[in-house]
């Protein structure tokens, strides 16, 4: 990623190539120090805006596969379990559906 920094009312590419893992404070950090501002923003590069779009797209579908299977196809299926896998099946979705009722999604 790019940082700029606010220049007169211009933004200025001042670094290239910075880890998209750093630290937000670091990055306040090394700004700060460097270049006297606090007055900055990072731009993701192109592969990097790609690559975090993909990871994305790939966590929404399988947030999607696990709600079916946790929600609809697992309590179908307890009946062919074992009395002891059903029952660590249905502490496991127990607690889930604790959670989702704990912190509804918004809407």
């Amino acid at each position: 990623m790019d940082i700029k920094i606010n220049q007169g009312g211009t933004w200025v590419t001042v670094e290239r190539n910075v880890d998209v893992d750093t630290p937000d404070a670091a990055l306040s950090q090394f700004v700060s120090e460097m270049y006297s501002t606090t007055d900055f923003r990072v731009l993701l590069t192109e592969s990097e805006t790609l690559s975090a779009r993909a990871v994305s797209y790939r966590n929404e579908s399988d947030n999607a596969l696990l709600e079916l299977l946790c929600d609809e196809v697992l309590p179908q299926l307890t009946s062919q379990l074992t009395a002891e896998t059903a029952d660590k099946l249905n502490t496991c979705l127990a607690a889930r559906l604790e959670i989702k009722q704990r912190y509804p999604k918004p809407a």
